[in-house]
């Protein structure tokens, strides 16, 4: 939809790593936070912005330039455009050494089980029921609203902390929204914990859980240029002019959606 090479400027600030295959030098033993990474894509900004808006725990994005040297500083994009630097998203690793983390399905393999039910019912008290709920039912919204179409096994990881309480872990991985083709008419959103395939899945969870209406009905105040434009001048990118009419045309297809599902 929208390459970095189209965003980029010369005072963009990168986090400058070596590639993944560089050894590093045995005499630098500084030990550093462990950076994942993958090829740029424009919705993983996006998503964060929004996890902002709603406080949804999300990884924080960031540019990275990956080359031949752990430079490990941040250098402006015009300094190093010539030197063969591949430029990359990259986010830390957010998990707690204090926590354990795990995927629903580690707990339940069987498909003929409804997994948010077995999640919830592993939770500690009325308290951390009511907490962890209320996150699902936020990404339930967001990914609604973002035509999410791969919150599914491993793109959902869960939190057990030292109070022995259940959490949603941040959210990653929007790869696959906030593009049309990605939309499938056989499935509104699926996701490993609740399939809303049909307009009517979503009356049978609102039915069950009318708290859900409050925040999917917050998505029709986002302002998706005013967010896309956000969360790309934080990080030194500017959008084209001519990107703008596809998120406002997404933008009000999704909420079209969301007000058939609130009717």
């Amino acid at each position: 939809m929208m390459d970095i090479t189209e965003c980029i400027q010369d005072n963009t600030s990168l986090y400058i790593v070596g590639d993944d295959t560089h050894k590093r030098r045995r005499f630098f033993k500084k030990k550093e936070p462990k950076i994942y990474r993958k090829h740029f894509n424009h919705a993983e900004f996006i998503g964060e912005e929004l996890c902002g808006i709603r406080n949804l725990r999300c990884v924080h994005y960031f540019l990275i330039g990956e080359g031949s040297f752990h430079l490990n500083s941040y250098m402006n994009y015009g300094d190093i455009q010539d030197k063969c630097y591949a430029i990359k998203l990259g986010s830390y690793d957010f998990k707690n050494p204090d926590s354990e983390y795990f995927y629903i399905r580690d707990y339940s393999k069987s498909s003929n089980v409804n997994y948010l039910d077995v999640l919830l019912s592993y939770t500690s008290s009325d308290k951390n029921y009511c907490e962890l709920l209320d996150e699902v039912e936020e990404m339930f919204a967001l990914d609604t609203y973002m035509g999410q179409m791969d919150r599914f096994s491993t793109n959902i990881l869960f939190e057990l902390d030292s109070k022995d309480e259940i959490h949603l872990s941040p959210l990653f991985d929007f790869e696959y929204s906030l593009k049309s083709s990605y939309l499938d008419s056989h499935c509104i959103y699926g996701n490993t914990l609740f399939h809303f395939r049909t307009l009517d899945d979503y009356y049978e969870f609102l039915n069950a859980h009318p708290e859900f209406y409050d925040k999917l009905k917050s998505y029709l105040d986002v302002n998706l240029d005013d967010v896309v434009r956000r969360c790309y001048q934080v990080r030194g990118l500017v959008v084209p002019k001519d990107k703008y009419y596809y998120y406002q045309e997404f933008d009000e297809n999704q909420k079209k959606l969301i007000k058939k599902i609130l009717q």
